[in-house]
């Protein structure tokens, strides 16, 4: 987009908000306006309208609405980690994988459930973080992140059977864990390793279980709900919260993480 047409979209947003203020206060305007400017950023805006300005209400009174109707549960998920809301997202997440799989002809077996699983609790991760567009429903916006999540695990598998046996290096436990986080590149030397020991020594004693049990033992959810007498979800719950004060820790020590 050049940069006249990129101030026209700007000031139709600004004539947008100004009439609509009228209707929803000014409060909610000034908690619209920033969505609204990153939506710009990577061209949803324009992808919208389609280059024709008068598309520009519509859009905007779009994100207005989405916003009054998700804020709240989009605060509760990302914000306050409501427990309850994230248990039923991650059977929503779960499904939405596992039916991704049976689209691309994966066998329906324990397996490809527990590889649906893995990508849900990636997916969620990436969920955590996320910006939301507000211009789009909460259930396809989740569904296009947990797609491209499974679309990346086949993308790694099959760069794993084109490489020979013998050509394969293996990552050291340490590190494994978090691959689907595009954490390990920066985590290979052996430095990076001991900063991530201490890491996870800085876990409370419950998250240093998951986590060993999770990726160093490679039990299953499923196995670590047996042996804790937790239920599936608890246990979803649990490695979540590890990964991510785990993620806080290494931050803290001055390692970043790509994308």
């Amino acid at each position: 987009m050049d940069r006249t047409s990129n101030e026209n979209i700007i000031a139709k947003i600004e004539e947008s908000l100004s009439v609509l203020a009228v209707s929803y206060g000014d409060e909610i305007i000034s908690q619209i306006k920033p969505i609204l400017m990153h939506n710009l950023a990577h061209h949803r805006v324009e992808g919208f309208s389609e280059g024709d300005l008068s598309r520009i209400d519509s859009y905007v009174q779009i994100v207005i609405e989405k916003y009054m109707s998700l804020h709240n549960y989009l605060f509760a998920l990302q914000v306050q980690r409501d427990s309850l809301a994230w248990t039923q997202l991650s059977k929503k997440l779960n499904k939405f994988a596992y039916q991704f799989f049976m689209h691309k002809n994966f066998e329906s077996s324990a397996h490809t459930y527990q590889l649906a699983e893995e990508c849900a609790i990636d997916a969620a991760g990436s969920i955590l973080a996320a910006q939301f567009p507000y211009d789009i429903d909460f259930d396809r916006w989740a569904r296009r992140i947990i797609q491209n999540h499974c679309l990346r695990f086949m993308r790694d598998e099959t760069r794993k059977k084109e490489v020979p046996a013998d050509k394969i290096v293996e990552l050291n436990e340490e590190t494994d864990y978090i691959n689907n986080s595009d954490l390990v590149q920066p985590l290979l030397e052996k430095e990076l390793i001991d900063s991530m020991d201490r890491a996870i020594e800085g876990l409370s004693e419950s998250r240093q279980e998951i986590i060993r049990w999770r990726y160093f033992e490679e039990l299953s959810p499923a196995e670590i709900a047996e042996r804790t007498g937790k239920s599936l979800n608890a246990v979803y719950g649990l490695q979540f919260n590890a990964l991510r004060e785990l993620r806080k820790i290494l931050l803290q020590t001055g390692i970043t993480f790509n994308g």
